[in-house]
């Protein structure tokens, strides 16, 4: 089974919508396995990704390193107290989203956005539990100001591997 996760980020004010493909992170693949296979689901929740000190997202980041050593920030320039909550909807032709219950945030202050994430811990700035994935735009950053509502459609599609 090959995974391939994209993203659709909104900003409600100007309009602008990217899209974009993330890469899931080495953690989140094991942590992916263990849950579907090992101890049941999990809640899952969405983080922001800040311009500020942005260098790349890898397969080899992990929640222990948000705002850490990996080459990228969390944005929680936002009103809401928590990351928010990615609520899946029903899996169908390989592929589910929380396209009807997108992940909002209210941004409280001025800056830009470089991508979003996904992982088991609704702490903002929180470096505890599994980084599923992480990702950038592909259509460049996202400007926000105070009360803009930027939405994210995080998409996970499946596929078989052929065996080489």
């Amino acid at each position: 089974m090959r995974l391939k996760p994209n993203v659709i980020i909104e900003n409600l004010r100007s309009g602008q919508v990217i899209k974009g493909h993330n890469i899931l992170t080495l953690e989140g693949l094991n942590f992916i396995l263990q849950t579907f296979f090992g101890q049941g689901i999990t809640t899952l929740y969405v983080g922001l990704i800040d311009l500020v000190s942005y260098v790349a997202v890898a397969d080899t980041d992990t929640a222990a390193e948000i705002n850490g050593t990996n080459d990228w920030i969390e944005n929680v320039e936002y009103s809401n107290t928590i990351r928010q909550t990615y609520f899946a909807g029903t899996a169908a032709s390989q592929s589910i989203d929380n396209s009807a219950a997108k992940a909002s945030f209210t941004m409280n202050g001025t800056g830009d956005l470089k991508g979003a994430f996904v992982c088991s811990s609704n702490v903002k700035s929180g470096v505890a539990g599994r980084l599923v994935n992480a990702f950038v735009f592909a259509g460049g950053d996202m400007a926000y100001v105070p009360s803009d509502v930027i939405q994210v459609t995080v998409i996970f599609n499946a596929m078989n591997c052929e065996e080489e």
